[in-house]
């Protein structure tokens, strides 16, 4: 997704902005995306990667760093937040990786801003913008 592509005005691509924003912050520590993201309004992609992150609403990403972080990322993809295309045992070595980065305070601080920005479910989204 491109940035140039989303506009501040419209209150349903205030979600994806967000999301795209938090996405691009927490990912960018990685060496490389061997991965995709797919929000609630993209069509799948030819694209071949070891597996896709679909984001099946605009509350999706938010409902896996609601504290406990452990438990909600599962109850997230139980109640159907989020689906994985692909394999499963990319997705683990993701988290592990995730879980190795050291956030600088300004960085984990501006993610922490970030996470609060998302909304909650799709009624939020006139809440929120």
């Amino acid at each position: 997704m491109n940035t140039s592509e989303l506009s501040n005005n419209s209150k349903t691509d205030y979600p994806m902005a967000s999301t795209f924003c938090m996405s691009k912050m927490l990912f960018s520590h990685l060496e490389r995306w061997n991965f995709s993201i797919r929000l609630w309004t993209m069509p799948a992609s030819s694209e071949t990667t070891r597996f896709t992150f679909v984001l099946n609403h605009p509350g999706g990403l938010r409902s896996v760093f609601h504290p406990p972080i452990e438990l909600s990322i599962g109850e997230a993809y139980i109640y159907g937040d989020f689906d994985i295309e692909g394999g499963i045992h990319a997705v683990i070595t993701l988290i592990e990786k995730i879980n190795k980065i050291t956030f600088t305070t300004r960085d984990l601080s501006a993610l922490l801003q970030q996470i609060a920005r998302l909304p909650w479910t799709h009624a939020d989204i006139y809440i929120s913008a």
